[in-house]
Parts: structure tokens; C-alpha cells; sequence
């Protein structure tokens, strides 16, 4: 039998397999330098990465005396300068220069790596997108490494990382403490790495597969204190509110101990911060199968729809309709399983089960069996980058609660007390959490009513409500939850305290790293608050001071005034569902529109027609009285506020769907487009929109509407030579009868033109365009707004509502649609 002698130690292996793995597990340690160089420049090309969990924390940082390639904006930006660290240490340590193989090896890395906060799984959509400029305490990330050899530990590992970390910001440090300019540039290195774990389920995603995230807000307590309209109270909370550190039951330092005694007046205090915080978050409901079926639950309403629309869509194949079916009937029609029934017995077992739970339990008269839902709420009003009809906007949030009370700076004699706000979610949209900070503050500063709550949230009233944006600088990522992902793996993926799992980020070492991090990170955000100082006269924080006189104050007028609009709408539901209220109604009755809420009397309005809009509202007029009114895209019906299409109960028409429906209807329907005339807006009659002129795509998608109402396309596009003679012709204009619209921007991009121009034809009261909350009153006045960038949406109206909308979308660059007669395309 040959045997196989090593170059370098001479020692004798059966196989050539047996040599090579023995200079692995050494590291070619016994070869001399040049082919000890070889053989690890082999190995790194060769060898398949390790899949790698890291737990690190950064702050922001972003300094004008270094490179940009160090400034750190989100969790990318440290993770992207941890990689290469991690690079760098890996090339000393097999003692490689940096080549171009390695370069093209390290930069695949780095965009393989996925993190807890990032939004690639969302394909990149920017109302997901970390919040700028802010820090985490901890943050899971993904990435393949190389394996660790040599015998370094992990923890070992964890060590040298840091130091190479801590080397390129040391620099900046001296130069900052030579300046006597520390104010704001963090004492150690604002990245810290915390923990390293081998993942063996090779799909594990550390943002896809996240159960939920948690964000705190570190908020001083001035913001709370110096709204109270109570002197010697306000002063009672600066001094009194008890400080106490989160004590969570998986925290390192975890004892039992006893809730201080409070006074009465400082507890009720308490009390209500809780009961504010539980509002902002979703609830899980309880509906019994009466309540459902009488009320059209959403569950119930949302799936029927889906049936509906599934049944004439196109063919499917038997095994497919059969599980759709099942699903359908097992819920949502118990009265018609025959019909829908394709395996009886799965039915039958799942009607006697239901059966049993309900005679079981202590209420089991018909129509008593309880079903629990979660009541997402759409935080649309909560981020300016998400508009109601769009999925993203439609959130679970499961917690707000008050995490702590702590004196910060720890290392400064001056402290002062800090709220920890804990906030939990499936998915954060970019502002979000300053935004329900803002209106916590609002709330408790008493600024504005408790009913604004039920304002923001309000599914049905289609107007946007801005909310106020707490400073970003409280804002911290804690800490993501892979609650499904632990399970499989048999590792605890969040750094806690737990004994379920051998692996992990439970291990002490570990935790006392998060520890020690999050102290930094707290005194870092404390320091930033003072760094504007303290009012020498009372000793207010001067940060606070300008937020509320500048942000909240100004903003609160508003949003007083929104929501008694909002209370007005409201009341004017009532009087369409009801027949009557409970409530006082508007001192002027006339004002109230039983169908779209308050709008001035018809009667008010001057029939006469300005003579420029002469031909253009005949041409309406008559297209509308042909029936020949073109469809409205699925599309632009989610922007668009509907009625039930002509269905009635015992009361009559059916109010507008709510928009859960709506957004499911216009997701689920390929398969046909509205007829104008199933919609009613205000009482005009039908509603429908439709574009003519010049689509991209070219000639192909040119609008059957050129050809259908050619007068009326020509009468438009001169209509906009007389409005704005200045104005670069468009090439499209959309064409809305009786159209109320949601909070929306126009999809795709202007070109050429960064402004629509838009104006209002009819006989009409209300009706008004808001453009960003600003009101515009455009019947018969034209207006210029870039709809691409700036949210728009129509107020209630009553009468004929015409409006024109002229624009060149991208694609369309250099085409006039008032030169289509003479080019002969109509």
C-alpha cells in the first residue's frame, strides 16, 4: 500500500484525501511560507463559506475629517464596514494580501448578508426602509464566513473583531478630544459586534423569518412634564415619578421585587400613559357567528370576495378548485357545504368538531360560537412614503409600553430622567415610530381630544391626517424575535435569557456584551439630548422646548380643526345609517351631506359656465348621456372612495365598501373592469375615470378613447393651451366624472413636466383638491402640483363633478397630444 508524505512535517498518510486534510485542520502550519501562502489562497477559493449568524449594535456616525467609507447612516452601513473587518482580520490571519479574487470573494459577502431592519425581502420598498440616522442596540445579520481554525474560540474571535474595530475609529477619537469637540461623537467605537453563531438550516432568513421587531424610543422627561397645565403636578413628576430599570423576566439581572407606592395623582398618571399606548396598538376581537354573518364581518367579507372573483377568473385545474372551494365553505357559507363540498368527509369531521366545541362550551345556543381576530390598523397616517389602499400600510403592532425610567448620563453627575419606550411590530414603516411618539406627546400633553385616535385609524374616512414626528434622536432598534425559527433550529436567536436551548445568544458572555452596549447607547442618545443645554431659568430642556413650540404647537392647531371635520363626517354616518343621532348636530343643517359627510348646499352654486370651459363641459355632458362612459381600471378603483355597486339591504344602498374590501376587490380582480356607471359619488350619479392623449408603449397603447370622443380629446388639449399658454403641452390627460379620490401619488414618473395641471368643471359644491393638507378650491381654477411626488385626494362633494388632469408620464417624452388630429392617430 503507497503512502502519502507530507512536504512538510515528512509525516505518512494512506491517502493523498488524508495528507490534504490534515494541512487543513492545521492550517498548513507545517509547510514553509510560500507554500504555506499557496495552500491557504487554495483553501479560501476552493472552500464552501460557513452560514453565520452576527449580533452587532452601532450607533450613527457621520464625521467630515474621515472617509465616508466610515460614516454610518442605518444598519447597511454597519454592516457593510463589519464585513469588512471581518475581511481584513481574515487575510492577516492566513497572512493574504488583498488580490482581486479575494476582493470579488469579500464584495459577494457583503451583498449576500440580510439583516433584522433590512427591507430587501420587501423588494427594496422605500416605506420600509430603517429610519435614517438612528442606532441599534442589537441587530441580527446573516452572512458566509469562513470557518473558524487555528483553535480561536468564539469568543476569542468576538475580541479581535472589536479591536480591528475600535482601531479605525481611535484616530477620530483623538482628533475630537484634541478639538475639545466630544459633545457628539460616541467615547468608543460606534459599532459594536456582540455575538457569532454557526446556522445550519441553510434558508434561514434574519429578515424574512423575523417574528416580530422591537424599537425603543429613549424620551426625556420633560417632553411629558412641561405640557401639564399644573405647575406644582408638573413638578411632582420631574421629581416624584418613580426611576426604575426594566426588569424583564429574560433580562440578565432579573429579580422579583415589589412595585413602589405611589401617590394617587401620580399613579392615575401612569395609569393614563398606559391606556394611551394601548390604544395605538392592534387588539384581537372577538365576533360571534350572528355578529359575522349580520355585520359581513371583514374576514368573512374579504373571503367571500375572494370567491367570487376566483369563480370568473380563468380554469383551473379540479385538485386546485377543490382546495379553494373547501376553504371557502368551511368558514363562510356552513349552509352550503353540499354544493361546495368535494371531500365530505374532511367536511363532515370539521362540522362535527365545530359542533362539539359549541355544545361544550358554556354558551352553546346557535349563533354563539366566538372566532378571534387580530384587527390590523392602517398606520398610512403615520409615514409619509405609504398611502391607505396600499398593502404595506395595513400593520400589526402588538406592544407600546413604558420599558423603563432611568438617570442618564450614568457617567455624568447632572442626570436626569429618561422614559424607555418599548414598541413591538411585524414590520416598522419608515417614520412610524416617531410618529406615534408624536402623537403619545400629543395625547398626553393634551393638545388634542382622545378621539384623534379614532380619527388616524378610521377605516372608511378617506382623508389623510398628518400626524406630528417626535425628534428621530430617541429612536433606537432593541432587538428582533425569530419566535418559529428557534424552534427549528434548537437556538435561541435573540440575545436573552433562556434555558430552552443549549445554543444560542443565551449564553452569559454574550448578554453581558448586549449589557454593557446598550449602557453605551443610552448614555450616547442622553448626551445628544443635552447637548443644546437646559433653560437656566427653569432648567427645561432646550431640546424639548423647541420641538413643542415649533412641531407640536403649530401642528395641533390643525389637527384640531381635521378632527372636528372628522367628528362632522362622522355624525353624517350616522344620519345615513341611522336616521338619527344621539349627538348635537351642526348648527347648520345644510351643510350636512348624508352620503360624503359635510358639503355646502347645492343651491348655493352659479350654474353659469365660464365661456373658455364652454365646449369642453358639452362634450362631458354628451359622453355621458351616450352610456358609452369607458371602464374604470381595477387599478384606479383603490384610489378611488366606491359605493357597494347597487347592492341594498333592508335600510337601502349599502355605504362605501371599506377599504380592506376595496384594497381585496382591486388585488383580486383580472378579470373584468367596472362600468362607470356601478359606482355613485356624491349625487351626480356615476362615477369613472378614463385617460386619453398619448400612453407609453407606443402606438400599441394608445387609449380607445382617442378614437371613441374625438372632440372632446381636442377640445381638452386646447382647453390647456388657454389655461397656461406658457405650459409645455402634455401628452395625457385623465378624464374623472364624480370621482372621489383617496390619499394617493400618481404611479410612475413625470417627464419633462415635474407638475400636473388639473382643474374642476360642473355644478358642484365641495370638491376641493388637497394637495399635502392643503386646500384647493379648483372648479373652474386651475392649479399646477407635482402628483408624483406630493400626496393628493379629493374632499365630499355634491352635484356634477368633472375634473381634467393634464400630464406627460415617462415614456411619453416629446409627444403633444394637441398635435394627435393632425397626426391622424385618433
Amino acid at each position: 500500500m503507497s503512502n502519502f508524505l507530507c512536504q512538510g512535517c515528512g509525516e505518512s498518510f494512506p491517502s493523498r484525501n488524508a495528507v490534504f486534510k490534515h494541512l487543513k485542520e492545521t492550517d498548513g502550519a507545517c509547510l514553509d511560507s510560500k507554500d504555506r501562502h499557496e495552500f491557504l489562497v487554495y483553501v479560501r477559493r476552493t472552500e464552501k463559506l460557513q452560514k453565520v449568524i452576527l449580533l452587532y449594535g452601532y450607533l450613527p456616525f457621520d464625521d467630515k475629517s474621515c472617509s465616508g467609507l466610515l460614516h454610518i447612516h442605518d444598519g447597511q452601513d454597519a454592516g457593510r464596514i463589519l464585513m469588512e473587518t471581518i475581511s481584513e482580520w481574515q487575510n492577516s490571519v492566513d497572512g493574504i494580501s488583498v488580490h482581486q479574487q479575494g476582493q470579488e470573494q469579500q464584495q459577494q459577502a457583503v451583498e449576500r448578508l440580510n439583516r433584522s431592519y433590512g427591507n430587501s425581502s420587501k423588494n427594496c420598498a422605500e416605506c420600509v426602509l430603517q429610519d435614517p440616522d438612528t442606532g441599534a442596540i442589537s441587530e441580527v445579520m446573516t452572512a458566509r464566513l469562513h470557518r473558524l481554525r487555528g483553535g480561536i474560540s468564539e469568543e476569542q474571535w468576538l475580541d479581535q473583531i472589536q479591536s480591528r474595530l475600535d482601531a479605525k475609529y481611535q484616530p477620530l477619537q483623538e482628533h475630537h478630544q484634541q478639538q475639545n469637540d466630544c459633545a457628539s461623537f460616541p467615547t468608543v467605537a460606534p459599532i459594536r459586534i456582540l455575538g457569532r453563531l454557526d446556522m445550519p438550516h441553510a434558508s434561514f432568513n434574519a429578515e424574512r423569518d423575523v417574528t416580530f421587531r422591537r424599537i425603543e424610543y429613549i424620551l426625556p422627561l420633560d417632553f411629558l412634564a412641561w405640557g401639564l397645565p399644573d405647575e406644582p403636578f408638573r413638578e411632582k413628576v420631574l421629581q416624584w415619578l418613580p426611576a426604575f430599570a426594566e426588569n424583564h423576566k429574560h433580562d440578565l439581572h432579573h429579580v422579583d421585587e415589589e412595585a413602589p407606592v405611589l401617590e394617587p395623582d401620580l399613579l392615575q398618571f401612569m395609569i393614563e400613559m398606559k391606556n394611551v399606548m394601548k390604544r395605538l396598538r392592534t387588539h384581537i376581537v372577538s365576533v360571534n357567528k350572528a355578529e359575522r354573518q349580520h355585520k359581513h364581518n371583514y374576514k368573512d367579507k374579504c373571503n367571500n370576495t375572494t370567491k367570487d372573483f376566483k369563480a370568473k377568473g380563468s380554469r383551473r385545474s379540479k385538485e386546485h378548485q377543490s382546495k379553494s372551494k373547501e376553504h371557502y365553505s368551511t368558514d363562510l357559507a356552513p349552509d352550503k357545504l353540499g354544493r361546495h363540498a368535494v371531500n365530505d368527509t374532511t367536511i363532515k369531521k370539521r362540522s362535527s368538531e365545530s359542533k362539539k366545541k359549541s355544545d361544550n362550551g358554556p354558551n352553546h345556543k346557535c349563533g354563539s360560537e366566538k372566532k378571534h381576530y387580530l384587527k390590523r390598523k392602517r398606520f398610512h397616517n403615520f409615514t409619509e412614503m405609504v398611502m391607505a389602499h396600499e398593502f404595506l400600510a395595513y400593520r400589526r403592532l402588538d406592544r407600546m409600553y413604558h420599558r423603563a425610567t432611568l438617570e442618564l448620563p450614568k457617567d455624568s453627575d447632572s442626570r436626569h430622567k429618561y422614559v424607555i419606550l418599548s414598541i413591538s411590530a411585524d414590520i416598522f414603516l419608515t417614520g412610524q415610530v416617531q410618529r406615534m411618539v408624536g402623537v403619545f406627546l400629543a395625547l398626553m400633553n393634551r393638545v388634542v381630544d382622545a378621539d384623534f385616535i379614532d380619527c388616524v385609524f378610521d377605516d372608511e374616512y378617506p382623508h389623510l391626517i398628518p400626524t406630528p414626528p417626535a425628534p428621530p434622536l430617541g429612536v433606537v432598534a432593541a432587538d428582533a424575535h425569530y419566535v418559529n425559527m428557534e424552534g427549528k433550529t434548537k437556538r435561541i436567536l435573540s440575545p436573552r435569557m433562556s434555558n430552552e436551548y443549549n445554543e444560542g445568544f443565551n449564553k452569559k458572555s454574550t448578554l453581558l456584551r448586549v449589557k454593557d452596549w446598550q449602557e453605551t447607547v443610552y448614555d450616547h442618545i442622553a448626551k445628544e439630548w443635552e447637548a443644546e443645554g437646559r433653560d437656566p431659568r427653569n432648567g427645561r430642556l432646550i431640546a424639548e422646548q423647541t420641538w413643542t413650540e415649533t412641531v407640536l404647537k403649530p401642528w395641533a392647531e390643525k389637527a384640531r380643526l381635521q378632527l372636528n371635520d372628522y367628528r362632522r363626517w362622522k355624525q353624517s354616518r350616522l344620519v345615513e345609517t341611522d336616521g338619527n343621532v344621539s349627538q348635537p348636530l351642526p348648527d347648520d343643517p345644510t351643510k350636512l351631506n348624508p352620503r360624503d359627510g359635510i358639503v355646502p348646499d347645492i343651491k348655493s352654486v352659479d350654474p353659469s359656465v365660464p365661456e373658455a370651459y364652454e365646449k369642453v363641459l358639452r362634450c362631458l355632458r354628451e359622453v355621458d348621456a351616450s352610456g358609452k362612459w369607458p371602464t374604470t381600471t381595477p387599478k384606479r378603483q383603490l384610489v378611488m372612495v366606491s359605493t357597494g355597486e347597487g347592492e341594498e339591504d333592508h335600510r337601502g344602498p349599502l355605504k362605501a365598501d371599506t377599504l380592506s374590501v376595496a384594497l381585496l376587490k382591486a388585488r383580486i380582480n383580472t378579470v373584468e373592469r367596472s362600468s362607470a356607471y356601478s359606482f355613485v359619488e356624491g349625487q351626480g350619479g356615476a362615477s369613472g375615470t378614463f385617460s386619453v392623449g398619448y400612453m407609453p408603449g407606443g402606438v400599441n397603447k394608445t387609449p380607445k378613447a382617442n378614437s371613441l370622443f374625438p372632440e372632446l380629446v381636442q377640445a381638452a388639449f386646447e382647453l390647456e393651451r388657454v389655461l397656461c399658454p406658457d405650459r409645455e403641452p402634455s401628452s395625457t390627460i385623465a378624464i374623472n366624472r364624480n370621482a372621489q379620490f383617496r390619499p394617493h401619488t400618481d404611479s410612475g414618473a413625470g417627464a419633462g413636466q415635474s407638475t400636473s395641471l388639473i382643474v374642476g368643471l360642473g355644478t358642484y359644491t365641495g370638491g376641493e383638491l388637497m394637495v399635502e393638507g392643503v386646500q384647493y378650491d379648483i372648479r373652474y381654477k386651475a392649479i399646477e402640483f407635482n402628483g408624483w411626488k406630493q400626496r393628493h385626494w379629493t374632499m365630499p362633494f355634491c352635484g356634477e363633478r368633472y375634473s381634467l388632469v393634464w400630464f406627460t408620464p415617462k415614456g411619453c417624452e416629446g409627444r403633444r397630444g394637441i398635435d394627435l388630429q393632425t397626426a391622424g392617430t385618433y
